[in-house]
């Protein structure tokens, strides 16, 4: 018998896309529609597939793929979830509770008292469900105001001190960059601190420093009146004045040891031992004087850039508070749809329940 060229040794054609007859015949005897190669490769394929399928077998496994309606248990098909924390004593509490309020007489009058207890039930889980994941929300909200705005002001802070020192290094001339750049960074460091109140506190912190240098010894060293101007502002008026009185107080201060100097050798010479020990002690107490003097001056002029920067913190606090509560009301009321599913599931629990109690009480209407 001869062969069809266009078929194997297996009967089947070669072709990738030539037809397989089905081998069944219609009441006229003529052959029903073909199907492709591909098709029956998918279909044994799909067949070899479900037998690998692992869906539970077990009693014990199906009970547990029942519990996977959702990450919250809102459609599951057990009346009571205890991994959602419900026990079955609650529930059964409840259902004695309803029957003892309602009292069924018949049958139908106990299936829609059932339907009622189980959907309330089930409605009391999607809003503990509701109410837990709005709390986590919450804390990741809280959690990301205390450690974001800190991990993020930190870069600055570095950028700020590096900046500073190079600053410093430009002014005693040993540093190569160029000054315009060295301030244009300095500046622009400084204002991203000044934006937050983190980082004012910082700024804060080390005008404070300076005060207090001031305060121990009178007058503050070169560095520190850089950075006291760097803090504030390279053209904050109140820096600029810190700095002219520091530079008056250095150079009274070095007019008077040169004075007392002069003048201690002469009067030595010419008075008595006790005498030139006397005004030596009188001309020591007068230096103390006058160092707190000038130590009281510029920690109150210091101060009041502390109390300038201090002032602005208040009132970006006051603007970072607000804007917490708004990202509060935010994660109260998300607008990415992430709350949908609690919406959808008590909602379908609420007509469940509802359309239990019209129909139990119609029935009791009538019977009545």
């Amino acid at each position: 018998m001869r062969k069809n060229k266009d078929t194997n040794q297996t009967g089947l054609p070669d072709k990738p896309n030539a037809q397989v007859s089905t081998g069944a015949t219609t009441k006229q005897g003529k052959s029903k529609t073909t199907l492709p190669k591909e098709r029956l490769n998918k279909a044994e394929s799909n067949r070899k597939n479900s037998d690998k399928a692992t869906e539970p077998k077990t009693a014990e496994g199906k009970k547990r793929s029942g519990l996977n309606a959702g990450k919250d248990w809102l459609f599951s098909k057990e009346p009571v979830v205890t991994a959602a924390g419900e026990t079955v004593e609650e529930f059964k509490k409840l259902e004695a509770r309803a029957w003892d309020s309602v009292r069924p007489t018949d049958f139908i009058e106990e299936i829609w008292l059932s339907d009622v207890v189980v959907n309330f039930w089930r409605r009391q889980r999607v809003r503990r469900a509701e109410s837990a994941a709005l709390q986590k929300r919450l804390a990741t909200l809280r959690s990301y105001e205390v450690y974001l705005p800190s991990d993020q002001i930190k870069p600055v802070q570095i950028r700020f001190g590096l900046a500073l020192g190079q600053y410093q290094a430009a002014v005693n001339g040993t540093h190569s960059k160029e000054f315009t750049d060295i301030v244009t960074e300095l500046e622009t460091a400084r204002s991203l601190l000044a934006s937050t109140s983190l980082g004012l506190a910082f700024l804060i912190k080390k005008v404070n420093a300076v005060k207090a240098e001031a305060e121990s010894a009178g007058q503050i060293c070169t560095a520190s009146e850089l950075a006291l101007a760097a803090c504030a502002g390279l053209q904050n008026d109140l820096a600029a004045e810190c700095r002219k009185t520091n530079r008056f107080i250095i150079i009274k201060s070095a007019e008077r040891s040169q004075s007392d100097q002069a003048g201690g050798g002469q009067s030595t010479k010419a008075q008595p031992k006790d005498a030139a020990g006397a005004q030596g002690a009188d001309r020591g107490d007068v230096a103390e004087w006058r160092k707190a003097d000038a130590a009281l001056i510029l920690g109150c002029a210091i101060g009041v850039v502390a109390d300038q920067l201090g002032s602005r913190k208040t009132a970006l606090e006051g603007i970072e508070k607000w804007n917490d509560k708004s990202r509060v009301a935010a994660s109260v009321f998300p607008q990415d749809g992430s709350f949908d599913r609690f919406a959808r599931a008590e909602t379908t629990y609420d007509r469940r329940l509802y359309r239990a109690l019209a129909l139990l009480t119609m029935k009791r209407g009538q019977d009545d």
